[in-house]
């Protein structure tokens, strides 16, 4: 496998050269003033110091390859600092620190370490393998690594193995686009609750086998966005595990996983597991609030799981999907209260009728001013921004009345120029389920995003890394595609070429791309990407996605009222705005996607 484990012990054991021994365990010395150097040095270029108060201290420089194949260079430093009485518990990386190209168990063995302080100051960019970066940090409880630089990388083994304390693990958007092997990655990590590995870039992976063994305590695992190399699957993840608690799970519709990848939530491994409060199986999270049983529920064995995300199920996912288990007793679902958004002139008297926010419980909201005629926006009463919740929440905005002759349209004091204020955005993918139960996820970054919308290609389009369009910078091309399948992409915010020319700045969300996931620059103009969702209201639609369209009694598109055919012609009302998506309201009151890849406007 390209590595040496050597001693792995599966159920606990250390990870020890055959004639290692282990720190001895020492009193911490508190001084009372500054603290002393009780112990300095050099190891590679870097300069190093031990004070009393437990830190160790690495100067800028280059650190040398491990010793004794899976122990640190600063192993003898901390063993020095034992010696003279003084436990380290920190690593303090004061200046720019590089790691070796094979940076291999550059952190490994040191055990006593409970924290590593400035990783941003780490330089891995030259190393190409990380394995046992922090193996056997027996103490290291809490760790954030999305600074690090493993665009070289090609493994991560046992890079955290065995970190029986670690509960906090941020890994962030690395870039692992080199990395073949997870082997052991994230092992033994008995104290760690959640692990988040969507930001990962996949695209080279080989092996996952034993990533997250003995992780018995791992409750929640997300990893959406997933795109293996089609040679490749996501398999024996828990491999000689014999104890579970995954309870919260999610996965790209993009996966590919090998059967009993992820263990039967009845079958003995969960001893957390209950049958007289779970029934022993996976309901995709949007589902929870339907009651066990109901007709068009998403709910799975993890036979069942495993076998949807084998690779062959495809055209009946999209997108990111979460799985939770499936209780016996439903909960009631939370009512999400509205933003409601006013418009007053100087004297609280109303200039505009009022607008609603909605949006799924805790998603982020945006409120803004919009343009008035005759009015100037001059203040906001109230927070402009801020999550959904079940209690009611407005926002005031207050405008001047322009002088006489004035005809300001009121695009001042920063108000927008559309006359909707639903601008709202949402930190969690917004997902539009409502095509015969497939998903539109939308994704969520919308940061500084002056657009906050979804946009589809019409036309043969490039996707760049850079705003000024070059055929060297050029990820890939879209193709024109029929309506239905149009490629798909989120507006994080614009930039301008070189030459000044207007781009998007997207995420490619795009079911079955290449490039799902990724960012990238795309044209602005109409004639070539336009709205995937509808801006204005068609008198009446017509269904044009093969698999039909649902329809559902909110905007949020919960509560599935009935199916509607390819063909159908349906009859619209008005057009809702819902976070960075639109729904017809149709005239008997039902909601439908306003995806345009679902239906067609008709007169």
């Amino acid at each position: 496998m390209g590595l040496l484990l050597t001693g792995l012990l599966i159920g606990g054991g250390q990870l020890l050269a055959p004639d290692a021994t282990t720190p001895a365990t020492a009193v911490v010395a508190h001084a009372a003033t500054k603290a002393a150097t009780v112990a300095s040095g050099t190891v590679g270029t870097s300069d190093w110091n031990v004070t009393d108060d437990g830190v160790l201290h690495v100067g800028a420089g280059d650190l040398p390859e491990a010793v004794k194949t899976v122990y640190s260079p600063l192993y003898d430093p901390v063993q020095e600092a034992a010696a003279q009485g003084v436990t380290v518990t920190k690593v303090v990386f004061e200046g720019t620190v590089r790691t070796a190209e094979q940076g291999s168990y550059t952190f490994g063995h040191l055990n006593t370490v409970e924290a590593y302080e400035n990783l941003e100051n780490l330089d891995t960019s030259r190393s190409t393998s990380l394995a046992g970066l922090f193996a056997a940090n027996e103490s290291l409880q809490k760790i954030d690594i999305s600074s690090l630089d493993v665009s070289q990388v090609t493994s991560l083994e046992m890079m955290f193995g065995t970190n029986y304390k670690l509960a906090s693990l941020k890994v962030g958007n690395l870039a692992t686009a080199k990395v073949t092997s997870l082997l052991a990655t994230f092992s033994n990590l008995y104290q760690l609750r959640e692990l988040d590995l969507s930001g990962l870039d996949v695209s080279g992976l080989e092996t996952t086998y034993m990533m997250l063994t003995n992780d018995y305590r791992l409750q929640k695992l997300n990893l959406g966005n997933w795109q293996l190399p089609a040679s490749s699957k996501i398999s024996s993840v828990f491999a000689l595990s014999k104890q579970y608690d995954l309870r919260e799970l999610t996965l790209s519709a993009d996966s590919q996983v090998a059967a009993g990848t992820f263990p039967d939530i009845a079958g003995g491994g969960y001893p957390s597991y209950d049958q007289t409060i779970y029934t022993g199986k996976w309901e995709n999270q949007e589902d929870q609030y339907l009651p066990v049983g109901t007709a068009g529920k998403r709910v799975y064995t993890s036979a069942e799981l495993n076998s949807l995300y084998d690779g062959t199920h495809q055209d009946e996912l999209s997108g990111n999907a979460t799985y939770i288990w499936e209780p016996l007793e439903t909960p009631e679902a939370p009512v999400v209260a509205p933003v409601t958004v006013h418009y007053v002139d100087q004297a609280g008297k109303s200039i505009h009728p009022d607008d609603e926010l909605t949006g799924e419980l805790g998603a982020d909201f945006t409120a803004k001013p919009i343009a008035i005629a005759g009015y100037t926006f001059e203040k906001a009463d109230g927070a402009t921004s801020g999550t959904f919740t079940t209690s009611a929440q407005s926002v005031t905005f207050v405008y001047r009345a322009n002088e006489s002759g004035n005809s300001s349209g009121g695009n001042a004091g920063g108000a927008t120029d559309s006359s909707d204020a639903s601008n709202s955005s949402s930190t969690g993918p917004t997902t539009d389920s409502s095509a015969n139960g497939s998903s539109d996820t939308q994704a969520s970054d919308a940061g500084d995003t002056v657009t906050n919308m979804s946009v589809s290609s019409v036309k043969k389009i490039g996707f760049y890394r850079s705003a000024t369009f070059t055929a060297k910078n050029r990820v890939r091309w879209f193709a024109k595609q029929p309506q239905q399948k149009r490629p798909q992409f989120v507006v994080l915010k614009t930039a301008e070429s070189k030459q000044g020319r207007l781009r998007y700045y997207v995420k490619d969300v795009t079911r079955g791309s290449k490039t799902y996931g990724q960012k990238g620059y795309i044209t602005t103009k109409s004639a070539y990407v336009r709205p995937t969702y509808a801006q204005s209201r068609p008198k009446a639609i017509t269904v044009i996605n093969d698999k039909g369209l649902n329809s559902y009694k909110t905007a949020s598109l919960k509560g599935k009222v009935r199916h509607y055919r390819k063909g159908q012609r349906l009859t619209v009302k008005k057009l809702v705005r819902h976070n960075l998506t639109t729904r017809y309201q149709l005239t008997n009151g039902q909601y439908v996607s306003a995806n345009l890849n679902f239906s067609q406007a008709v007169k």
